[in-house]
């Protein structure tokens, strides 16, 4: 996993998430990557 990407995802993802499903959409080995 790209740690830049992943973190830039997560920042841009964290403000919006709003349950626990949310915040596990955003673990690690959850997210989708946008290809950049």
């Amino acid at each position: 996993i790209d740690g830049y990407r992943y973190l830039r995802a997560l920042f841009v993802g964290l403000p919006n998430a709003k349950t626990v499903d949310d915040y596990a959409a955003l673990l690690p080995w959850r997210i989708e990557l946008a290809a950049t």
